[in-house]
């Protein structure tokens, strides 16, 4: 049979405390990481909505026009689950912010923009 004495059960309730509290400080040293680094993604997307673009485009579907954004501005660009991909979508524009390009394109389709977690995300418009 094991014996313990008080000062062994003293001795392993500090290991195991010390032990929970590192334990617990790593854990809030990732989440801090994380969320830098999502806020990092999201103020990179919004500077990009402030960068100038072109785009000229003839019935090209929605979704090429996003995948075009995403690798000229290297942010993602996402469509909502709710809007059709294959929107023929005809526009010329030249030296404009990406914001002002991306409202003139989707408002006439009675879609929005939003940032998200460091993408931006193409949905239908909100009443």
């Amino acid at each position: 049979m094991i014996r313990f004495t008080i000062r062994d059960v003293l001795w392993l309730m500090v290991v195991v405390g010390l032990s929970v509290a590192l334990w617990i400080e790593h854990r809030q040293a990732i989440d801090l990481r994380i969320a830098l680094r999502e806020e990092q993604a999201r103020n990179d997307a919004i500077a990009e909505l402030n960068k100038r673009t072109m785009l000229y485009c003839i019935e090209m579907p929605l979704k090429d026009i996003a995948v075009y954004f995403s690798r000229l501005h290297n942010v993602p660009v996402v469509l909502a689950l709710q809007v059709d991909r294959n929107t023929s979508i005809t526009c010329n524009y030249a030296n404009v912010s990406l914001r002002v390009a991306l409202e003139g394109i989707l408002t006439p389709h009675d879609l929005d923009f939003r940032v998200k977690d460091g993408s931006i995300v193409i949905e239908p418009k909100t009443p």
